[in-house]
Parts: structure tokens; C-alpha cells; sequence
């Protein structure tokens, strides 16, 4: 069996810190000197290398209320509501509206990478039920910011739209079955 070496005294470790502050003391100008430039290139790092920023918007999402009694449509109005959030968040992250914020931004036609790039750099998070939070990392942060700001935008203008037409749809529906029915009226 091999002998174990001895422990270490409390005599051995002051002896240890005398050697290493005799060295320090010798050499305290180059210690100095490399500790400040390194603390110096660290700090000018970021100037090099800027840390990413991030934009972040909060958005409250809703529903449209349902017409009947939701204690009647139970599961099937619980399904709506998850489906709503879903097809939202797609939206929110889908290729074509990146590419329209792209292009609302200058970006004419941009690259398949940089749109991959740009969908990378976006996210979407439920922080609590209804509520959202968007977000978008770039290296400058004003861009960021421009980014962010054009792509809701772009993301509301088009919910807008949407419902604009749905209601537009429902108008000539009910437009052209009053014309029936009168005309009924007429005939009788």
C-alpha cells in the first residue's frame, strides 16, 4: 500500500501565501498591467461584438365571443378558443407576414436565409391565457425595434382585414337572402 502524503498545516499554507505575495510583490506592475488590459479589451468587446438587443411587445389576444350559450357548446367552444390562439400564434410567426414586414421595411424580395434568418431572430411566448409576448433579437437595436413595430403592424392589419371581409361576407349573405325573402313576399 502506498503511504498517503502528508496533510497540509496551517504553518505550510501561510508559507504558501508569503511565497505568492513576495511574488505579487515583486511583479505587481506587469500583474497590474495585464489585469487592466484585459479588463480593458473585455469592455471594448462590445464595441467589437455588440451584445444582441430585444424588442419585446405584449399583446392580449380575444376571441370572438360565441353567439350561443357557452355552458351549451362546453368542449366545442373550449376547442374554438384553442384553435383561435393556435392559428394566431402561426400567423404571427408565418413566413409570408416576415416576408411582408421584409418588404414594408425596403427588403425587397429578400432571400429564402434571410427570411429563415429573420424567423429565427422572432418569437412568440403565452405568458398568461389571452396575453402574449413578441419579441425580436437583433445586434442593433433600433432595427429591432424598427422590425418589431412594422411586423405588429403588419400582424394587426391583417387580422383587420380579415374581419373586415368576414363581416363583409356575412353583409351579402344576409343582403341577398332579405332580397329572397321580399321577393317571396312579393310573388304571395
Amino acid at each position: 500500500p502506498e503511504a498517503e502524503p502528508p496533510k497540509a498545516t496551517l504553518e505550510d499554507h501561510i508559507n504558501k501565501a508569503l511565497r505568492i505575495w513576495a511574488v505579487l510583490k515583486r511583479n505587481w506592475l506587469p500583474v497590474f498591467a495585464a489585469t487592466a488590459l484585459c479588463a480593458l479589451l473585455g469592455n471594448a468587446s462590445v464595441f467589437v461584438s455588440p451584445p444582441p438587443s430585444e424588442a419585446v411587445v405584449r399583446l392580449r389576444l380575444t376571441p370572438k365571443p360565441a353567439t350561443e350559450d357557452v355552458f351549451q357548446r362546453g368542449v366545442e367552444s373550449r376547442e374554438e378558443r384553442e384553435r383561435f390562439f393556435q392559428t394566431a400564434e402561426q400567423n404571427f410567426m408565418s413566413r409570408s407576414l416576415v416576408e411582408k414586414t421584409l418588404a414594408t421595411l425596403g427588403i425587397r424580395q429578400p432571400s429564402k436565409e434571410v427570411v429563415t434568418i429573420t424567423m429565427n431572430r422572432l418569437s412568440l411566448e403565452g405568458i398568461v391565457k389571452g396575453t402574449y409576448e413578441g419579441a425580436y433579437v437583433d445586434t442593433d437595436p433600433e432595427r429591432a425595434v424598427r422590425y418589431l413595430a412594422a411586423h405588429v403592424r403588419n400582424y394587426l392589419d391583417g387580422h383587420v382585414d380579415k374581419t373586415i371581409h368576414v363581416i363583409q361576407a356575412e353583409v351579402d349573405f344576409l343582403s341577398k337572402s332579405l332580397k329572397e325573402n321580399e321577393e317571396q313576399l312579393q310573388r304571395t
